[in-house]
Formats: structure tokens, C-alpha cells, sequence
């Protein structure tokens, strides 16, 4: 399996990023060690990808969602 990566907002606290390794750890019942990208194109949220998936919930993805939902 490919190393995890997990790309947050700069802003991001170290606090923020070990409960949202706690959380996938715990949805995946495994301990993951993530590569954390900075990513100064995220304002908020984050997106993991694990072996091939992509989880997202970043501020833009969630604002795209709502778009859609609006123009249905």
C-alpha cells in the first residue's frame, strides 16, 4: 500500500492533525502514517487520499456540493 496522505489548509494547528489521524485510524480500525502537505490552495478542511481513494472534505468541495444541490 502506498504511504497515506493527508494535505491541510497552512493554518492548521498539529492538534487538528493527530484527531484527524485518530478518526481515520479509528474508521479503518489500522494506525496510519500520513504525509501532511501544507497546501496553500486549502482555506479550510482537508483531503486524504488512502490507497487509491480520496476522502475531501475541504471548504471547496463542500461549497461545489452546495452549488449543485442549489442548481438541481
Amino acid at each position: 500500500m502506498k504511504k497515506p496522505v493527508l494535505m491541510i489548509a497552512p493554518s492548521v494547528d498539529e492538534r487538528t492533525i493527530r484527531l484527524i489521524c485518530d478518526e481515520f485510524t479509528a474508521l479503518f480500525n489500522e494506525p496510519f502514517d500520513f504525509d501532511v502537505i501544507r497546501d496553500e490552495k486549502l482555506i479550510g478542511g482537508f483531503i486524504a487520499m488512502i490507497d487509491g481513494k480520496v476522502y475531501d472534505t475541504s471548504f471547496s468541495s463542500r461549497l461545489n456540493g452546495i452549488c449543485r444541490q442549489m442548481t438541481q
